[in-house]
């Protein structure tokens, strides 16, 4: 896979050689645009249907109330399923992920896919385009894109290959682990023809 190419002008960044800045700003990025997601469902949730939550709205309403003075602390805000990470965001993958089951049968295999820091396309990456002392950790955009080709590559094979054998329907999960690579969690379920 050779897709270092694309990394060219990288050495000209002072944003990509900035080593851990680069991750304080990436995460400053990130909150900004949390932030004003938040704010717009806060700000909105007139217009985000809330009140098809009219139980939920309820009890929120309920438990809220300070027990001492019967007083609300605060605004009640409810989540949309649509803001990625909430709790309804997560039943409702939950529940598809249940119902694929249902329908399909339980999976054959579970498969995690874990980024290798030693990959020689992220080596390539960094002796190549990065000065010395760059570590993986300072390159996590390249790193996760490199991830996500390999991954993708690996779904190609199970899928179109039948390395595994005919698979019927899978589900994935890329996650990031405590040091900051990514890895995947994979089921498939084979076809019982």
């Amino acid at each position: 896979m050779a897709i270092a190419w694309l990394y060219a002008p990288m050495n000209l960044s002072p944003l990509l050689n900035a080593g851990r800045l680069t991750q304080q700003y990436i995460i400053n990025c990130y909150v900004l645009v949390e932030r004003q997601r938040l704010d717009y469902i806060r700000y909105n949730q007139s217009t985000l249907r809330t009140e098809c939550y009219q139980g939920i709205v309820d009890h929120v309403e309920k438990n809220a109330l300070n027990a001492a003075d019967e007083f609300r602390l605060g605004t009640a805000v409810i989540l949309p399923a649509t803001y990625i990470g909430s709790t309804r965001c997560l039943q409702q993958l939950y529940q598809d992920s249940m119902a694929i089951c249902r329908k399909i049968g339980r999976p054959d295999f579970f498969i995690t896919m874990t980024c290798n820091p030693r990959w020689s396309e992220i080596a390539h990456v960094l002796k190549k385009y990065f000065i010395k002392g760059t570590t993986v950790n300072d390159i996590s955009i390249i790193v996760t894109d490199i991830f996500e080709t390999k991954a993708k590559h690996l779904i190609k094979d199970l899928i179109e290959k039948n390395v595994m054998g005919p698979i019927v329907d899978y589900v994935y999960t890329i996650e990031f682990q405590k040091r900051g690579l990514p890895h995947a969690h994979i089921l498939a379920a084979l076809r019982t023809d």
